[in-house]
């Protein structure tokens, strides 16, 4: 998962990134004006920024957040030193995910990204029986108080077992607990088919399609009849 570092503070930014290197966690750009900032947000498409409120120049942490909401769309922390009333209702505005008081140790800042991840997933969808990690072309899992980003494109197939699917990819099987028919939907991505009730498939892996099931290198994922004319108009569509 890549993060964005934005601040002023060279000892604070540098013991953010030093943390974060030495977790499963990416850093991705440090940025020290509003400038600097959205350059990296366009250049690196980063999955999570933290945000010190005050930064150097006339625009400050506040509108690189204001920025963010209008367009990257991703989640946010203030780090900050206790501000005033006025800094306060500008926070507020900008529905941040989480915040980030100064100073703060390893712990405080892993959990701050969780809590953050976490905010954000639920503000992003509207069915609060389902939370459904999806943004940015990726899917975040969570696993042992980390988050874990799987790019939609390397995703090999999607497997259904009651209310958990799983996410095939090429090194690793994903586990989240979701419906696949909301997963599927939330994911919005015509390259990924049905082509059984518990079984999804990206059309960019599959290698050979029989009458039964579908290939995707050595792996064989079961085909179901009623699904074989949808796959092959999506396989002669995109092919």
């Amino acid at each position: 998962m890549k993060i964005l570092v934005v601040g002023d503070e060279m000892k604070i930014s540098e013991k953010i990134c030093l943390i974060l290197k030495d977790s499963e966690y990416k850093v991705c750009g440090r940025a020290v004006d509003f400038d600097e900032a959205i350059v990296l947000l366009k250049r690196e498409k980063p999955d999570l920024a933290i945000l010190d409120i005050n930064l150097k120049g006339s625009k400050d942490g506040i509108e690189v957040a204001k920025r963010i909401n209008k367009s990257a769309r991703i989640p946010f922390i203030y780090t900050s030193s206790p501000s005033d009333t006025t800094t306060v209702v500008r926070v507020k505005s900008t529905n941040p995910s989480a915040f980030l008081l100064k100073p703060f140790e390893k712990e405080q800042l892993f959990e701050a990204i969780v809590i953050a991840m976490d905010n954000f997933i639920v503000m992003e969808n509207e069915r609060p029986e389902e939370q459904l990690p999806i943004f940015n072309d990726a899917v975040f899992v969570k696993s042992s108080n980390f988050f874990t980003k799987v790019p939609i494109e390397k995703i090999l197939f999607i497997q259904k077992s009651e209310r958990l699917i799983a996410l095939h990819t090429k090194e690793k099987i994903h586990i989240l607990r979701a419906t696949m028919s909301g997963f599927v939907n939330k994911l919005a991505s015509e390259k990924m088919i049905r082509i059984h009730r518990s079984y999804v498939v990206n059309v960019d892996m599959i290698t050979d399609v029989a009458s039964t099931f579908v290939s995707l290198g050595k792996i064989k994922v079961p085909l179901a009849k009623k699904y074989t004319d949808d796959l092959l108009s999506c396989c002669k569509y995109f092919n």
